[in-house]
């Protein structure tokens, strides 16, 4: 059983998502400026609307997307320390990194789908 209403909780995982996008994007902006961090955040922008018309084509609705970029982005923040440019850097272990994202935003999409369902 959720703390918050009903109500709330979807608006919350909204709000979660925004934040962990500015975050991801933010992380992103700390490259050095050239072509790679210019198509990063080309890539990173174009994120939310591809989000949008890959949910719509399915017809599973925005909510099981949403939850699932929200743990993506919170997942990559917190594993990359907040600069996912470690994911690229072959000398950093990005192998090993690439699949602890994997499992963390697994579990974490389980988990808030649990909370909403």
């Amino acid at each position: 059983m959720s703390a918050l209403s009903p109500a709330l909780v979807p608006t919350t995982l909204w709000l979660c998502a925004v934040a962990g996008w500015v975050v991801v994007a933010a992380g992103l902006w700390r490259w050095p400026a050239g072509t790679r961090r210019k198509a990063a955040l080309t890539v990173h922008a174009l994120t939310p609307p591809g989000l949008v018309l890959f949910c719509a084509s399915l017809g599973q609705g925005l909510l099981y997307g949403i939850a699932t970029a929200t743990a993506g982005w919170w997942a990559l923040a917190a594993l990359t320390r907040l600069r996912p440019a470690r994911l690229l850097d072959p000398a950093g272990g990005a192998g090993g990194l690439l699949a602890a994202w994997l499992g963390v935003t697994v579990t974490m999409t389980y988990a808030t789908l649990r909370l909403l369902f």
